[in-house]
């Protein structure tokens, strides 16, 4: 999946969406610049046939690297739009997204932005499957196609929605994740997710970390929280993860094949009153489980045991929420633990909730 974000979804790459299939084997730039001419592109919008070259010369380079490289480069992208933002100038937009109008000083320590994401559009493909054995970037092999012969399109759905982007505050959070407690209780998690590869001769393209299981932990609990508060049910919202050496956020959103994923349910839970109770709030929902204390002191469980404190009585979700499988999830990481409350990243840097 993906998230339409400029320049992508505007402009130039717009106009040139309906012909990329001629357009996508034209590498020489004449021949490109003869074939756009011959379609009077740039006669019929804004752009100058100059302008339609560059981009799809831009598009092209994209399509060219491997799909891992595609995921992490779109992530990225993403992120950098979210962070950066973008104020609605013409209701063609596909992509709006504004910072929230204040942060709530009990917040300040934790969260470092805001950001109301009051539209977006997010195209869903289904590119191929795979059953008992993870996927593996290293082993094409253990994802099979959806076809024996490739029609040339792939099915995929077209959403759109609103949704809420947080990032947490950098000084606290790598604060927080060099402690040992911290890194010792990870790494369980880590060793069994390499294990999980090395049994079917793979290799794990990614390191499990702290601050991946944190902002995945904190995503779900914001989920559970406002599926609470904001009247619409788990399964409508999604999460979004933005987590590397210099990225650490995450995206709630709704999005539906029509209009009504666009109703401001979601962003009126940014509002800063009513974002301090939410984290107040899901800080003492979490602190707690009805299956506790065996669920707050289990190991590694759940799935290849790729969780910790984690359960359905707490922070798992509906498995179209989640973007990770309802794996690589600790509570413990927001609220700490009865004997070590420092684990908890909420709880060490809360100031007045």
């Amino acid at each position: 999946s993906s998230i339409s974000i400029p320049p992508w979804s505007e402009g130039a790459f717009l106009v040139l969406n309906k012909h990329w299939e001629l357009l996508r084997h034209l590498r020489d730039r004449a021949a490109l610049r003869a074939v756009l001419d011959s379609m009077n592109l740039a006669a019929d919008t804004m752009f100058s046939t100059d302008d339609l070259v560059e981009a799809v010369i831009q598009r092209q380079v994209g399509e060219a690297a491997d799909d891992d490289d595609v995921t992490r480069s779109l992530k990225r992208d993403e992120y950098l739009a979210l962070v950066h933002g973008r104020p609605e100038q013409s209701i063609d937009q596909q992509f709006v997204c504004v910072p929230a109008t204040e942060m709530p000083d009990s917040l300040s320590g934790m969260i470092e932005r805001v950001m109301l994401v009051k539209k977006l559009r997010e195209v869903r493909v289904l590119e191929s499957f795979s059953r008992v054995t993870p996927p593996d970037a290293s082993q094409p092999a253990l994802r099979p196609p959806l076809y024996d012969v490739h029609p040339g399109w792939l099915p995929a759905i077209e959403v759109n929605g609103e949704g809420v982007f947080i990032t947490l505050a950098s000084t606290a959070l790598e604060r927080w994740e060099r402690a040992d407690p911290v890194i010792k209780r990870v790494s369980q998690i880590n060793d069994n997710y390499r294990a999980r590869f090395a049994a079917h001769g793979g290799l794990p393209a990614r390191e499990i970390t702290p601050r991946l299981m944190l902002v995945h932990s904190l995503a779900h609990a914001v989920i559970d929280q406002w599926a609470l508060d904001s009247g619409y049910p788990a399964s409508a919202l999604r999460e979004r993860l933005y987590v590397d050496d210099d990225m650490a956020g995450f995206l709630i959103y709704t999005a539906t094949s029509d209009s009504a994923g666009s109703l401001g349910g979601v962003i009126a839970e940014a509002e800063p009153d009513r974002l301090e109770v939410s984290y107040r709030d899901l800080t003492v929902r979490t602190a707690w489980c009805s299956a506790d204390p065996l669920c707050i002191e289990s190991g590694p469980n759940g799935v290849d045991a790729l969780n910790l404190a984690a359960c359905h009585s707490c922070i798992l979700l509906p498995e179209s929420s989640c973007e990770e499988m309802n794996m690589l999830l600790d509570r413990a990481l927001l609220v700490g633990l009865p004997a070590a409350p420092e684990v908890g990243f909420l709880r060490l840097n809360a100031s007045g909730t």
